[in-house]
Parts: structure tokens; sequence; C-alpha cells
């Protein structure tokens, strides 16, 4: 496959943003470095980075048995998780993201805020706060219920346009029963 896709990419078809993803994938896998992978698909080495950290930090969410909370986060924001090298803190980074699902930028102030602690308890602490401070503030919002009103305002238009005609829309067998 990793073959097929660098020959693809130099004389055929040229790799759709999908598929070069994957075979950087299964280049990573089998231990490339980085400037081949970036040479062989013919991507940005920048671009081959972030695929890097983002396989780094989905490999290490599985080592911890994480695997299912990292799928719940989106992959531009996996990336910010590779700066935490401890395993106590990324692994309760990455249940917050799972549950918060921060966009980048947010997600990248809240590493920068773990990674100033002194200790692992201290970023520990840091990402319970963060927890508490992004907790929503009541229950959950209820389904909206459709109100009575508009079908209410639609009936009285019908029954206007009827107002001088009293047998009007009734079935005449049950005319009688239909008028009490």
């Amino acid at each position: 496959k990793i073959l097929a896709a660098a020959f693809n990419q130099m004389g055929g078809e040229r790799l759709t943003p999908g598929e070069a993803h994957e075979a950087a994938q299964l280049m990573m896998k089998q231990g490339y470095p980085d400037q081949a992978v970036a040479r062989e698909l013919g991507r940005d080495l920048s671009q081959v980075r972030r695929w890097r950290n983002q396989h780094d930090v989905a490999e290490r969410a599985e080592k911890l048995g994480l695997a299912e909370k990292i799928d719940l986060i989106p992959r531009t924001t996996q990336g910010a998780l590779a700066g935490v090298t401890h395993d106590e803190p990324f692994a309760e980074l990455t249940k917050l993201f799972a549950d918060v699902r921060p966009g980048e930028k947010q997600a990248k102030e809240m590493v920068t805020q773990v990674l100033q602690g002194s200790s692992d308890e201290a970023a520990v602490r840091t990402i319970a706060a963060l927890r508490e401070e992004l907790q929503p503030a009541g229950p959950p919002p209820h389904a909206a219920v459709r109100s009575e009103v508009p079908l209410a305002r639609a009936a009285i238009g019908t029954l206007m346009k009827l107002k001088n005609r009293v047998t009007a829309g009734f079935d005449p067998a049950q005319h009688e029963l239909e008028l009490t």
C-alpha cells in the first residue's frame, strides 16, 4: 500500500487528502521518518508533522486504554495533546477534551495552563479546575415541545372562512353528531 501510494503520487492519479493521511499513518507505523513520508507522498513537512503528532497521541491514548475517548476528539485538537508528556495529566486532559470537545485554539490554551504546573499533581489540579469551570451551569436542555398556539391560529383562519356556512366541512350523514 505504501509503495502504491508513492507510485500514484509520482506518476499516477494524485492522492486525495484522506488517502495521503492513511498512507502516512501506514508509513509511520512502519517507522518511516517524517521527511521520507513527506517526500514519498508529496506533502509538506509541517503537514506530516501534524499527522505524526495525531498518530502519536492516538497510539499513546490506546496504550492508556483511552481509545474510545480519543475518537471523540477532533483530529485538529488531538495534536494539542502531544505536548503533555506525563501519563496521568495526559489521561485526564484526554478525558476532558472528549467531554468538552474544545476547538484547537482553546485546547492549546488549556494545554499551556496544564504544562505550567510544577508537578503531575499540580497539572491534574489544573485540569480539575478547568473541568469545573467548563461544567454546564444547569440541567441539560429539554426537547422543545410544540406549542398549541400555532395550531389554534391556523384553525382560526379556517373557522373564519366557514363563518356563514355552518354545514361546510361536515359529513351529511353525521351532520347532527358533528354539530354537537
